[in-house]
């Protein structure tokens, strides 16, 4: 029996699940990063793990998912969220799916709130 092969609708549900317990204005820059690290980031954008958590959205929707841990990603720290995905999970992904995460964690690490975000993930993505 093969594993399920996640679609656009599916990861879309993942991000507005991840959403409603943020909240549609939620920025990952000022909150999540400052508050584990206290802004020594340097030069990388998103970190899938912080103090053993998943950190950014495309962590947290993964890991709630059962797709990444902290030892599988480790390697991919840094990495865009398509990378990673290709590393660890490439065959149970759709395309339209992965385009999503990629605009989706694009747009987080220029500084959108998680909604807008969303909204401009779900622009730039054709639909299945």
């Amino acid at each position: 029996m093969s594993e399920k092969k996640y679609n656009l609708e599916d990861v879309k549900a993942w991000a507005m699940y991840e959403i409603g317990i943020e909240g549609w204005g939620f920025i990952y820059r000022e909150n999540d990063r400052e508050r584990h690290l206290g802004g020594i980031l340097g030069g990388i954008d998103c970190f899938y793990y912080i103090n053993g958590e998943p950190s950014c959205i495309v962590a947290r929707m993964l890991h709630r998912h059962g797709i990444i841990d902290e030892d599988k990603s480790a390697p991919y720290e840094g990495t865009a969220a398509t990378t990673l995905i290709r590393g660890v999970a490439m065959d149970r992904f759709t395309e339209s799916a992965l385009d999503f995460i990629g605009a989706l964690q694009f747009h987080q690490d220029k500084g959108d709130t998680w909604g807008e975000s969303y909204r401009l993930a779900s622009d730039q993505t054709n639909s299945e």
